[in-house]
């Protein structure tokens, strides 16, 4: 029995361990490991006839049987992007107001980008109506705006004399046909940070000034200036007068600090208006009229606004203002509903450009493109470094450059990010406020601001803080990488708030990275990456970090963690360290940083600006920061403050600097 037992047993045991290896090998031959496949990425970029970026245009994926894959809105920027696509052929169709176009696209071996236009002219934006568009602006030369013919300003113990000829700001414009101006005459009138009188462009006295251009001839397609005599492109300071551009084609020029205006207009110390110490600057505007005689009824041909606020420069009450032109690029005397807006600031009528800080000798170009009868881009301005130094910046910088205003008998222009200028990097830092329910925008309201504001900045790299809410992460990374962007970031060793640092991937190769933690009271991080700039053959070393707001003691033990980061993983390369530090300058913690020595660390920002507003668009405090080490030579930097229609994209305001670097090969 015994015996029979044991067999018994044994046959059970060997039924079971066939039938489970029989499973195994049955899982095994129905469940092959899959072969690995290559995903691909298109990124389609919707655009109106005027190649203006459409947002919110459905883009439909099909197979070639027509067969819907999947559907994409596009973001502010008119972007959509389809991810994790396999080689092959596929049909794209966009659809937005009615109007449809499609594509097709072919995925290979690598990813691909394709813009689709569509049949759409909004219906403000479609005629130039004026022979002469406004392209740029000169409005804080380095130095005394209207230093005066006859006056001198010394430097470096008086070795160097700077001898004033009459004003450094001017106004740079296009003409779209050939204009004689003795025959033909025109003038151009500036609104300086003027509340506005039943005058409006003709109030003159400090408001307004007013050039006659009645002298000299300008060809179709090409530039000319209207300003001050001085005829230099950036202003003057301890390197004597910056480059001399009296070459250019100079319609009108005045000693405006001595002379009145052609009509109106009294003597005045700043032809255009700057940003005061905090930041804000009432909106200046510029105007061209056909004819000389200009009063509170004359409508210009053409006029840009440019300053951080419209607050004053419309009264509703009275329904005073600056009039606008009948219809251009950026504003329509009717809104779409044919509504009466005849002023700047009143209805649709609130396109501000931007403009950099004071006394750096910064140019805005406007941008923008026509063909002299269409306006084939918008303008949209773009700030552009400068040197006050005579022959390290010259006039093609403004006229040949990237950004310039562009005249085409081309119908289609490609709207394109400049590329980088030569010998030049651009870094920003901004702290982005992870959601917060007590605020008084939801980051779902703010996330296509953030966007927008970092694209148009058009930097190198970016560093960004408090990136800590998983849906943001994985829809900002999307949009990034739309626009050209790799990134590098490490969820699991940031404490829930990884420091992600975003860099052109077409200049750009990762070359190390880490992510780093800062414990204290209160758990911080940080990262840094090196990068390989392939245009320069040059690599840097980046690390952006976010200290505690518990306590300076603890800022200054971060302070020296990060010095200590740089010290061990810089590779003795040039580096930039950038973040937001949560010390105001000048404190204990940010003076560790100042008094590094190898390397020796530089702060990139004026302290005087400050960077975090708490929503209310007045700056409280100095907490961000670009610090940078040689042979990083600092060009330019800046606090943007852009709001849109009111809504701040942070509570932060981000923080932007440009560098030049001498080329060495690695």
């Amino acid at each position: 029995m015994k015996n029979y037992l044991k067999i018994f047993i044994q046959l059970i045991t060997l039924l079971v361990f066939s039938s489970s290896c029989s499973y195994q090998d049955d899982f095994i031959n129905k469940n092959p490991e899959k072969e690995s496949v290559n995903l691909y990425s298109a990124t389609v970029l919707v655009v109106d006839k005027m190649q203006a970026p459409i947002q919110s245009a459905l883009v439909k994926l099909y197979d070639t049987k027509g067969k819907q894959i999947k559907s994409e809105e596009t973001s502010l920027t008119g972007v959509a992007l389809f991810t994790e696509l396999q080689q092959g052929e596929y049909v794209l169709k966009a659809h937005h107001d009615n109007k449809e176009q499609q594509a097709n696209l072919e995925i290979e071996n690598q990813d691909k980008q394709v813009k689709i236009t569509l049949d759409i002219v909004p219906e403000s934006y479609l005629k130039v109506n004026s022979p002469i568009i406004i392209t740029g602006i000169q409005a804080a030369p380095r130095g005394s705006d209207g230093a005066a013919n006859g006056t001198t300003s010394t430097y470096q113990g008086g070795s160097i004399v700077v001898h004033h000829s009459g004003g450094y700001e001017y106004i740079q414009l296009l003409a779209l046909q050939d204009i004689d101006f003795n025959n033909t005459p025109y003038s151009l009138v500036v609104a300086n940070n003027g509340i506005v009188s039943d005058k409006g462009w003709a109030q003159g006295g400090k408001a307004t000034y007013k050039f006659d251009l009645v002298s000299g001839s300008v060809k179709k397609g090409t530039f000319f200036y209207v300003g001050g005599k001085s005829k230099v492109l950036s202003g003057y300071g301890s390197c004597g007068k910056s480059t001399d551009i009296s070459q250019a084609n100079w319609i009108a020029t005045k000693d405006y600090k001595l002379e009145q205006g052609d009509g109106f207009g009294d003597p005045t110390s700043g032809l255009l208006g700057n940003l005061s110490k905090d930041g804000q600057n009432t909106a200046d505007g510029i105007a061209v009229f056909k004819g000389t005689q200009v009063t509170s009824e004359t409508v210009p041909i053409d006029a840009v606004f440019y300053g951080t606020t419209i607050q004053g420069v419309f009264d509703q009450n009275n329904q005073w203002g600056y009039r606008i032109p009948i219809q251009s690029d950026r504003y329509s005397i009717e809104d779409k509903q044919g509504n009466q807006q005849p002023f700047f600031g009143q209805g649709t009528n609130t396109h501000l450009f931007s403009q950099p800080d004071s006394d750096v000798g910064n140019f805005i170009k406007l941008g923008g493109a026509t063909d002299a009868k269409d306006w084939l881009e918008l303008r949209s301005s773009s700030i552009v470094p400068l040197s006050y130094c005579p022959g390290e910046s010259h006039l093609s910088d403004i006229e040949s450059a990237q950004g310039v205003t562009k005249y085409t008998l081309n119908d289609q222009v490609d709207p394109q990010l400049p590329e980088p200028l030569e010998g030049q990097l651009s870094i920003m830092s901004f702290n982005i406020r992870h959601d917060d329910a007590s605020d008084p925008y939801s980051l779902e309201q703010r996330k296509d601001y953030i966007l927008q504001l970092i694209i148009d900045q058009k930097v190198d790299i970016v560093g960004l803080q408090e990136f800590s809410d998983n849906w943001f992460e994985l829809w900002l990374q999307k949009q990034m990488a739309a626009n050209g962007y790799d990134y590098y970031m490490d969820e699991a060793n940031s404490y829930g708030s990884p420091k992600v640092i975003f860099y052109k991937k077409s200049r750009f190769e990762l070359k190390d990275s880490q992510t780093y933690q800062m414990n204290y009271a209160e758990n911080r991080s940080g990262s840094w990456v090196i990068l390989l700039d392939k245009f320069k053959n040059k690599e840097y070393f980046i690390t952006n970090s976010h200290w505690t707001t518990v306590s300076s003691q603890d800022r200054i033990s971060s302070a020296k963690y990060v010095l200590q980061i740089i010290k061990d993983n810089s590779k003795g390369l040039p580096v930039l360290c950038i973040g937001d530090f949560n010390g105001q300058p000048n404190s204990n913690e940010i003076n560790v940083l100042k008094s590094q020595k190898q390397p020796e660390l530089f702060n990139a920002l004026d302290e005087n600006l400050k960077t975090f507003h708490k929503w209310s668009g007045t700056g409280s405090t100095t907490v961000d920061y670009i610090f940078y080490s040689r042979p990083f030579t600092l060009i330019h930097s800046s606090v943007v403050r852009k709001s849109y229609d009111k809504l701040w994209p942070s509570d932060h305001w981000p923080v932007v600097a440009t560098f030049n670097i001498e080329k060495r090969e690695l």
